[in-house]
């Protein structure tokens, strides 16, 4: 069982190295952003799906290990934490998975709170995007209002499929 604790280590380690690629990515998406670099975002956009593919092989990895564990130290699968499972290992092995948790945890809060800034950023952009839609559909409305005389908009009837003009029917 030795063996599945160090794997476990070794998956929470390469989980905390693509979680630093985020973080850096997360903060060129920030850059690019009040940049209104679309075509960066873009890019950036594909390489943060691409981390978030690996990072889901290896969450899907650690699960498994997360439940051989669990059936190894008999405790139910759901809700057993990281730190409970640091706590059943053996003393060699306890360093290492506690320093590689806290390490993992460390780096994912920091995502968490780049993701935010960058959301907000977005928000703000698309905010302001709205604001100018606005003003430019009133202005639209104010130059290219319809005369009085035509009277109100009206639903208009759409010809007969067939492309006759007069039904058929009398």
């Amino acid at each position: 069982m030795q063996q599945c604790y160090s794997q476990l280590a070794s998956v929470l380690s390469q989980e905390t190295a693509l979680y630093g690629a985020l973080l850096e990515i997360l903060g060129e998406e920030a850059r690019l952003l009040v940049a209104n670099d679309t075509d960066g975002i873009a890019a950036v956009s594909r390489r943060k799906d691409t981390l978030a593919l690996q990072i889901r092989s290896l969450e899907e990895s650690r699960l498994l290990l997360v439940d051989k564990l669990a059936r190894f130290i008999q405790r139910p699968f759901e809700g057993l934490t990281l730190a409970e499972i640091v706590e059943t290992a053996p003393e060699a092995q306890r360093g290492l998975l506690a320093e590689t948790r806290e390490r993992l945890k460390s780096v994912v809060e920091r995502v968490e709170a780049h993701n935010d800034r960058n959301r907000l950023l977005v928000e703000n952009s698309l905010s302001l995007l709205h604001g100018g839609i606005q003003s430019l559909q009133s202005q639209l409305r104010s130059r290219f209002s319809p005369p009085a005389a035509y009277g109100p908009a009206r639903h208009r009837s759409v010809a007969p499929a067939g492309g006759a003009v007069l039904a058929r029917q009398v």
